[in-house]
């Protein structure tokens, strides 16, 4: 009797095809028998298939060839991943919860399989050959048990005994290869406890892969994933599932797509992907909230896009002679990511409001660049493989990033340092922030007895002078800054944000005056040293230089420099209207730094 078309054939647990001139095909030993005669130009074959007068064969490399008749060659000669067009058939997966359940599933025969405390059973009658059960899969027609050592055996009626195709010790081999996967949740509908482990993810021509799950899951782990000119989503997942885990090499061509939906959740960032091997994209479509691992992610050639929130600066997205687009879903979250350039790529980057740029050269071929725009930092990418990159606004909304220069480049953001002590004057890109406060992000630090003109424009900075005569001046930077005047007189000049304002009595040895300006509601004046018991505070009116006249408040104690400072456009009268607060305090000691009182000017409104 003829097969039918469709029929399929698995090394594990055998069985033969019939085609129509009456050959019976099998397995056995990885090689294809035909009429009880091993081919010897195969090896390691895993399926047969019989589609429309073809028998296929598919190794564990996951290539196929295909034949009519005995005599004829295995074509194409290298093997190709497209497989024949077997009938679509869902992989069902059953999770398993912390208990060792799972839900019921049922095998084309109508029998019900589950797990109960770590044990198959199947009708209800536990299996007591199997023991640490995490999985539990229907995989065309066959049940396939996976353990917590990542061992699978398979059977197709209870009446079986398990077998693999390594033998009766398992396989490490995930036979969960396909496009379509159904993972089923614990009947109690808590979490499942251990990552899902499916293998490998394959679509072609147009074809529509999925994997869809209503429930909490820790992780989706797959082994790898091959599309071509088709798509992958991922839905139903429920907000706060574990990420889709790629472990191995993948490939996405042709107009592919990978994207990872919430189930009721369309305003939430899509989910994560954690990719830990070489992802391959050309002229494809990645959609994940972030991407986080220590893989890298290879794009050539024009067309491809991430719609990604955030990515870990573990992975690497490397790009060969690539124009890639990055759009981005959580536009109110900082960009981070390590991007590697060649000399023919570049990189369009939706970042509506950047419009400042600052690089801090690392390398000969790498540096760190920061896109600022309206007091906010949007990107802090690692760059690398180019002398030079180039930021400039492209389309609205947008920056391009290119190893030449194309178009406008954006304002240059950074430090401007005049000494008026020795007539130089100087740019900074500063260093990365290293203290406690939360928000700040970069730090300017100049300790000298020299006279400093400091200007920013970099926004959520802390920015030292020393004991001269300084000047700071944050009001092109935006964001929320620290400004520290140091131990001697300051004029210091606020932005837009949230800032605050240091003074220091601790050390000085002489009177202080400092005056600041652009001091708005939520601002604090901070004078170190200041302790209520000793000090005495006193307020005049319309103090200071013309132009920025206003509060002075003196503080004065026996035997001390007299300390003072002026808040520009306030008067005494606001210390009881509610414009201004004032408040002393002590900060706790630290291993190896004591505590200090101070007081705290406070803008309230």
């Amino acid at each position: 009797m003829v097969s039918a078309s469709g029929t399929v054939v698995r090394a594990n647990p055998g069985g033969v095809i019939a085609d129509a001139s009456g050959n019976l095909w099998g397995i056995a030993g990885g090689r294809v028998y035909v009429n009880s005669v091993p081919d010897q130009t195969t090896s390691g074959v895993i399926e047969l298939a019989y589609v429309d007068g073809l028998i296929w064969q598919e190794n564990s490399s996951l290539l196929w060839w295909s034949k009519a008749s005995p005599s004829d060659p295995w074509s194409p000669s290298e093997g190709t991943l497209v497989a024949p067009p077997l009938p679509v058939s869902n992989n069902l997966i059953a999770g398993v919860d912390a208990r060792g359940n799972s839900s019921v599933v049922q095998d084309a025969r109508g029998v019900s399989w589950n797990v109960i405390g770590g044990q198959v059973a199947a009708e209800g009658v536990v299996d007591p050959t199997t023991r640490n059960v995490r999985e539990l899969a229907i995989v065309q027609g066959q049940v396939w048990q996976e353990n917590t050592s990542g061992l699978w055996w398979t059977k197709a009626v209870p009446s079986d005994a398990w077998t693999s195709p390594d033998g009766p010790g398992g396989t490490s081999v995930n036979p969960l290869n396909g496009a379509s996967f159904e993972i089923v949740g614990p009947p109690d509908y808590g979490g499942i406890a251990d990552p899902v482990q499916v293998g490998r993810i394959i679509a072609v021509n147009g074809g529509a892969a999925s994997i869809t799950t209503p429930l909490l899951v820790n992780s989706i782990s797959v082994e790898s994933i091959f599309l071509t000119d088709s798509a992958l989503h991922l839905s139903e997942i429920a907000a706060g599932s574990g990420p889709l885990v790629v472990n191995g090499a993948s490939d996405l061509a042709a107009g592919s797509s990978i994207s990872f939906g919430l189930l009721g959740t369309g305003s939430l960032p899509p989910g994560v992907l954690e990719n830990n091997g070489t992802m391959t994209v050309s002229a494809s479509t990645l959609t994940f909230g972030a991407v986080i691992g220590s893989g890298v992610i290879s794009v050539t050639g024009d067309g491809s896009v991430f719609d990604v929130g955030d990515f870990a600066t573990t992975e690497t997205i490397q790009l060969h002679s690539a124009n890639l687009v990055i759009r981005r879903p959580l536009l109110h979250k900082i960009l981070h990511a390590s991007i590697v350039f060649d000399a023919k790529s570049s990189v369009m980057l939706g970042s509506p409001a950047a419009s400042d740029e600052m690089f801090v050269r690392t390398g000969a071929t790498s540096e760190e660049l920061f896109l600022y725009g309206d007091g906010t930092m949007y990107a802090d990418l690692m760059v690398s493989g180019v002398p030079e990159l180039h930021a400039s606004a492209s389309a609205i909304g947008t920056v391009l990033l290119t190893p030449s220069i194309t178009g406008k480049s954006l304002s240059t953001a950074g430090y401007g340092l005049d000494d008026m002590t020795t007539r130089t004057n100087g740019y900074s890109t500063g260093d990365s922030y290293q203290g406690p406060c939360p928000g700040l992000q970069r730090q300017f630090i100049e300790i000298t007895q020299d006279n400093l003109n400091i200007s920013s424009s970099v926004p959520n900075s802390f920015i030292v002078a020393g004991s001269g005569m300084n000047s700071i001046d944050v009001s092109s930077a935006g964001g929320s800054n620290v400004l520290d005047g140091g131990t001697a007189s300051s004029f210091m000049t606020g932005g837009s944000g949230q800032d605050v304002f240091f003074m220091d009595a601790r050390f000085t040895s002489a009177p202080t005056f400092s005056t600041i300006v652009a001091f708005h509601s939520f601002d604090d004046a901070v004078v170190w040293g200041i302790e209520p018991s000793v000090y005495t505070m006193h307020a005049f009116d319309d103090q200071g230089a013309v132009g920025a006249k206003g509060l002075d408040l003196v503080f004065s104690a026996p035997g001390r420099p007299e300390v003072s400072f002026v808040l520009a456009g306030y008067s005494s009268a606001d210390l009881n209207n509610g414009r201004l607060s004032v408040t002393y305090g002590h900060t706790a000691d630290l291993p190896g730094l004591p505590g200090s009182a101070f007081v705290m000017v406070h803008g309230a409104g």
